[in-house]
């Protein structure tokens, strides 16, 4: 309520006169108070002033006033009420001014004006609207076209009901407009079937475990399935759990439904993780040529025989900063990729594996793409050896680029973690090969094996760019070692305290210059030799020294 404040003090001239008051600009009498409480309402045309020219008048809107003297003729006119400007505004909610001390914080005074101001710059449109595609929107039309919460469609998030339709039902409305973001408050949202993820859709969850789609159903059926979406499209998935509710099916949690030229995100998600789901599997699987995209995922299950990832057929599969963790207690693999695999940063764990037939991370057998493995840490195990990058095919033509990756303790020994492993050594004849990719971590690990007094010592320059081999008994050295890829360099470093001279021969795959072999090297002495893999058209090969031998 306003106080107009001249009838208050009175008139000069209007003594004994009257009042009229009418809505700002307009015609139409305007409504008055007696009492600043607004309980006495009284009519504003024709009201009588006292013989002090004085009226008591409140009002609650901006009005014209036009005082008239006793004789009906015209004394006055003002405008009465309140602007924006005009009112202050003290609040935690805005920063203000300090009259005194000039300060600025919230709880400071300002006014109307700028508050309301502040709301047109944030929004970008007049009249409590925002600028949507460049046209003034009201907020909930705004959110409406673009953020569809599954609990306005139904859903209940309580492990209980069956939230399967409804949200399916948001998804299909944000679907119709094009795409949107499918909001998922926190909450455990129990399916009984796989939804479909959407091309151009968004599912936004609250933060790992917070958000939970949890699968219950007595057959094995997964979470989210990737359609056939059409080339261009990209789906998401952030910041949400999957797992089942009872643990009576394992499934997969995501699977590859049709042919998708489409690119199916997942970011910040955990798969599996609690008591229930790390019984489950929680892969990835099928045949697509569509792209998959993990990043700062959380994946870990503990079932038997389970895989974590599967990328087969013309799938690409990119996987970065990623924990990927089998609780199980039987090793095997927990990756398979055959082609166009990207996995960057992550973090693999099998240390709690004590039996089975060898623990594979990677399991790759690339036939049209490469695959990439990049900064990766592969963790040891304490019980049986594991293997970090494992080609399965026969006769490779394709292996895997891989550099800067830690392979647990750095061993090549069991118990431990192998890098590299094949199903048989070697590569396909060089004439069919289309490309030879890189182990280039290697170049950085040694590989020594010291007090060999044997006839023969068998290096893995497969594994290691540098072997160091310390001969401490005997004389005559046969040294073998495994088949390299093209282009791989290798350092053979063999220090001598047998106590007499010694010679050193190439045996399996090495061949030396034939010029200086064998090596001899003195008591106390020391060989180096720098070697370089060359696979022959036939598929054979061998370690050829490059450059002279360094002898002592």
């Amino acid at each position: 309520m306003k106080l107009i404040a001249p009838l208050a003090a009175g008139i000069r001239g209007a003594e004994n006169g009257s009042v009229n008051l009418v809505l700002r600009g307009t015609t139409t009498p305007a409504n008055y108070y007696a009492d600043f409480e607004g309980t006495q309402l009284l009519p504003g045309t024709g009201v009588p002033l006292d013989s002090d020219g004085r009226l008591i008048a409140y009002v609650s809107a901006l009005v014209d006033v036009t005082v008239y003297s006793s004789l009906g003729t015209d004394v006055c006119e003002f405008v009465a009420g309140d602007y924006d400007a005009a009112v202050e505004v003290i609040s935690p909610s805005f920063t203000g001014i300090d009259y005194t001390t000039g300060a600025s914080g919230t709880q400071k005074p300002t006014n109307l004006e700028i508050v309301l101001d502040r709301w047109l710059t944030s929004a970008g449109a007049p009249d409590f609207k925002v600028l949507f595609n460049g046209v003034p929107t009201n907020l909930s039309a705004a959110f409406s076209t673009t953020f569809f919460n599954v609990k306005n469609y139904g859903a209940v998030g309580n492990g209980i009901a069956d939230d399967g339709p409804a949200i399916s039902t948001a998804q299909a409305a944000a679907t119709s407009v094009g795409g949107g973001t499918v909001f998922f408050p926190p909450g455990t949202y129990r399916i009984t079937a796989a939804i479909p993820l959407a091309a151009n859709v968004a599912w936004l969850g609250s933060g790992g475990m917070s958000t939970r789609l949890a699968v219950d159903s007595a057959v094995s059926v997964g979470a989210i399935t990737l359609p056939a979406n059409p080339a261009g499209s990209i789906s998401s998935v952030s910041q949400m759990w999957f797992g089942y509710i009872n643990g009576a099916a394992p499934g997969v949690y995501i699977t590859y439904t049709g042919a998708s030229s489409g690119e199916f995100h997942f970011t910040d998600c955990i798969l599996g993780n609690d008591a229930r789901s790390e019984t489950l599997y929680a892969g990835v699987g099928g045949t697509s040529a569509l792209k998959t995209v993990f990043t700062r995922c959380f994946m870990k299950i503990s079932l038997t025989a389970a895989q974590l990832l599967i990328n087969s057929g013309n799938a690409r599969m990119i996987v970065r900063d990623c924990d990927l963790i089998n609780a199980n207690a039987v090793g095997v693999t927990m990756v398979d990729c055959v082609d166009n695999g990207v996995f960057e940063g992550n973090r693999f764990d099998w240390s709690a594996a004590l039996a089975g037939p060898g623990i594979k991370y990677i399991n790759i057998a690339p036939v049209t793409g490469s695959v990439v493995v990049v900064g990766n840490n592969f963790a040891a195990n304490t019980a049986m050896a594991c293997t970090a990058i494992f080609n399965s095919l026969a006769a490779p033509y394709l292996d895997c680029f891989e550099y800067g990756n830690v392979f647990g303790d750095m061993g090549s020994s069991a118990p431990g973690c192998t890098p590299y492993g094949y199903t048989t050594d070697g590569y396909a004849a060089i004439g069919t090969a289309r490309q030879y990719n890189g182990h280039q971590t290697r170049m950085a690990r040694t590989e020594t094996l010291g007090g060999v007094a044997a006839a023969a010592v068998t290096v893995d320059p497969k594994a290691f760019g540098t072997s160091i081999v310390a001969r401490t008994g005997g004389v005559n050295l046969t040294v073998n070692a495994n088949k390299g890829s093209f282009g791989d360099k290798w350092v053979l470093h063999i220090t001598n305290t047998a106590g007499v001279a010694i010679t050193v021969a190439g045996g399996t795959n090495i061949i030396f210059d034939p010029g200086v072999a064998p090596l001899p090297i003195n008591n106390f002495g020391l060989a180096e030799v720098t070697l370089a893999w060359l696979p022959s058209p036939a598929g054979v090969g061998f370690w050829y020294q490059i450059g002279k031998a360094v002898l002592s």
